[in-house]
């Protein structure tokens, strides 16, 4: 349940949705948190996510390595009250691994790139207005 919770929160930062005042990134239970990728009921990876606090500037900051099959890695930034700060999603690991988005989010704005994965090579670059 706790790993519904932390993709749930994921994804609105991901998604740059408003920061609620009433939620507060401080009642999070911070750390490393480790899962296996079963197929069949045979291992095909392992994944960690880990949930830190920036002591530097209080911000929340959601990670996640997954190695194996689904080899893909992930950071999320994010205020105490889930303000989207940034995020990136890559794919694959070592000198093969390849971003498929890197974004920033500034008050309403969104700035950044994103790549197709048609044309992993082409950028897309990212200035929009977040609602």
């Amino acid at each position: 349940m706790r790993f519904v919770a932390i993709i749930c929160l994921i994804l609105a930062i991901a998604n740059g949705q408003d920061a609620r005042p009433d939620l507060d990134a401080g009642r999070l239970q911070t750390g490393s948190f480790s899962f296996r990728t079963l197929v069949d009921g045979t291992e095909v990876g392992r994944s960690r996510i880990q949930i830190r606090r920036s002591t530097d500037s209080g911000t929340y900051i959601f990670s996640n390595l997954v190695i194996g099959s689904f080899s893909q890695s992930w950071d999320a930034v994010a205020s105490p009250t889930f303000r989207p700060v940034s995020a990136k999603l890559s794919f694959g690991q070592g000198s093969a691994a390849r971003t498929a988005f890197d974004l920033s989010y500034q008050g309403n704005r969104v700035t950044g790139f994103i790549t197709s994965q048609k044309e992993p090579l082409s950028k897309r670059e990212v200035d929009e207005t977040v609602a």
